[in-house]
């Protein structure tokens, strides 16, 4: 073995400590290099991952407004149906979210009532369900973090690199900014549903990684990895979710669109239905009205109308934008002729009122007249009846007109009953005279005449002959068995004794107080020949003309 001098074994042993040195720094360097690389390759995960969870969000947000738009068809089959798929859809991509340890700001839609849910409540529920908006708190992948490896050959990101959105070990500052956080948070607005998790990205490793504090190729990796998965995650849910939302708009499309065809259906039958009945209206307003120009306008928006659901009936039902533009237009046609008829009506029922006027005006000339006749004839019937009472002052004499049988014994169909004084008869002529002085009596105080006897049989008379023989008349003799006379009461007496006269009754002279045979309650009734009053013919009224916008009226003229 050849053996060195001293000077090249110094020699040998520098060459050597060098290349060990070289060696050492060389390995450092690498491995720097390898975590740098796997630090960045975990911040474009991160930044990856917050554009999925953007576009969950932004995903769950269009499924609630979805679910707006379903609210007014939400109660037919196949819309509640997909309603209900989509809101499992939501809550199943939030809870897979939270697994994979993402935290979403969009809670899921509440599945418990979409049937009775309109749009107002879904709003409503949507405000309660909302998550408040974060307490200084982002994650902002894209800010610059610090770097423990420098690399000068090593090629820049084109966007800057992820801050950490917390630091990775809490200290008694986190502990207080997250205490003034929940301080300041709206306590009446409702978090998500896994606002109790921990964001993946706030994780203490994860976090570590993101802001450049580790010096572990591995660490980074491992973060990158779980940040790749929670981005398949997302991707499924985020999949779900836009399925579950655009089944339920086109389960909406469709519904809104049968609902269209109903309204469509509807229109048209409501517009033919206006059109038969307006066709009449517009003919019977010919010449009734005040001005011709609005029933041109009405003929016209007939005929519009008409024409706009001819069409509506004739559109093709497989194109909803068709059927809704049609239906845009007969509603429109519908306004027009419904303004149309209305300016008609106004014109048409001013005419009627100021006719009418007219009418009643000339009816009140002829009823004062036909009453000026009445009176004139109740006066000559009163001058008659006195006239009458006059001839016969001592009383009733003979068979009256109208009756049959024999005195005391009328056949009972031949009397007329009182309608003021139930079961007394009389012979009808006196009957409805006596009725006429009952109203006037009535008219002036208030009260009927009361009476204590009328038509009295022939038995009934002997039994008043023996009770009083000294006033009442031999049976077959009295007036009252002819029933031509009548008992009253003293005020009743009193009355018709003064007003009596002039309706045909009077005390005969011998029953007047210095008689023969005083009877202040007895008297007869004297005006057989004049009979009954009989008042003038009323005159011919014109009627009234009726509204041709009023089928009852109509009907009835």
């Amino acid at each position: 073995m050849p053996r060195f001098s001293r000077s090249t074994r110094a020699l040998a042993g520098a060459v050597t400590l060098t290349c060990f040195g070289i060696g050492l720094a060389g390995a450092h360097g690498a491995h720097a290099i390898d975590t740098r690389n796997a630090v960045g390759d975990a911040r474009a995960a991160a930044q990856e991952l917050e554009v999925k969870r953007d576009a969950l969000e932004q995903s769950l947000n269009d499924a609630h407004g979805a679910m707006r738009d379903a609210g007014d068809v939400v109660d037919e089959s196949r819309v509640a149906a997909a309603a209900q798929a989509l809101s499992s859809a939501t809550q199943t991509a939030t809870e897979q979210a939270a697994r994979s340890g993402v935290v979403v700001d969009i809670a899921p839609i509440d599945a418990d009532d979409l049937e009775a849910l309109s749009e107002a409540a879904i709003e409503a529920e949507l405000a309660q369900a909302r998550i408040s908006e974060p307490q200084e708190v982002t994650h902002d992948v894209d800010a610059p973090v610090q770097d423990t490896v420098h690399d000068e050959t090593s090629t820049p990101p084109t966007e800057p690199t992820p801050a950490p959105v917390t630091t990775a070990t809490p200290d008694a500052a986190d502990a207080e900014d997250a205490a003034d956080a929940a301080e300041g948070a709206d306590a009446s607005t409702p978090g998500p549903a896994t606002s109790a998790l921990v964001d993946l990205m706030e994780e203490v490793a994860v976090a570590r990684v993101l802001a450049g504090e580790t010096d572990s190729a591995d660490e980074a990796r491992d973060a990158a990895d779980r940040l790749e998965t929670a981005s398949q995650a997302l991707d499924v849910a985020l999949a779900a979710v836009d399925g579950g939302a655009s089944a339920l708009s086109t389960a909406t499309i469709e519904a809104a669109h049968d609902d269209t065809l109903v309204l469509l259906d509807g229109a048209v039958e409501s517009a033919d239905e206006a059109a038969a009945e307006a066709s009449l209206t517009i003919a019977a307003t010919e010449g009734r009205v005040l001005d011709d120009a609005p029933i041109a306008a009405a003929q016209s928006a007939l005929t519009l109308l008409m024409s706009g659901s001819a069409t509506a009936a004739l559109v093709d039902r497989g194109e909803p934008a068709r059927v809704v533009e049609e239906l845009d237009q007969l509603v429109s046609a519908q306004v027009v002729f419904d303004a149309a008829m209305a300016s008609l009506r106004d014109t048409h029922e001013e005419w009627v009122a100021r006719e009418n006027a007219s009418i009643q005006s000339r009816n009140d000339s002829l009823r004062e007249e036909h009453e000026r006749e009445v009176t004139a004839a109740r006066a000559d019937h009163a001058q008659a009846n006195r006239d009458a009472v006059a001839a016969r002052s001592n009383g009733w004499t003979g068979r009256p007109v109208g009756v049959s049988g024999t005195n005391g014994s009328l056949a009972f169909d031949s009397l007329c009953e009182l309608d003021f004084a139930p079961g007394h008869r009389l012979q009808c002529d006196a009957a409805r005279s006596l009725e006429e002085a009952n109203a006037a009596y009535m008219a002036e105080t208030g009260r009927q005449l009361t009476m204590t006897d009328s038509y009295r049989s022939y038995s009934l008379q002997v039994r008043t002959r023996a009770l009083k023989p000294t006033t009442a008349a031999r049976p077959g003799t009295s007036n009252h068995g002819w029933g031509m006379a009548v008992d009253f009461d003293r005020p009743s007496a009193t009355w018709l004794a003064a007003n009596g006269p002039d309706f045909g009754w009077a005390h005969p002279t011998w029953a007047k107080p210095g008689g023969v045979r005083p009877e202040w309650w007895h008297l007869e009734y004297l005006a057989t020949d004049v009979g009954a009053f009989v008042a003038p013919d009323a005159p011919a009224l014109e009627e009234a003309v009726t509204s041709a916008f009023d089928p009852t009226e109509a009907s009835q003229k």
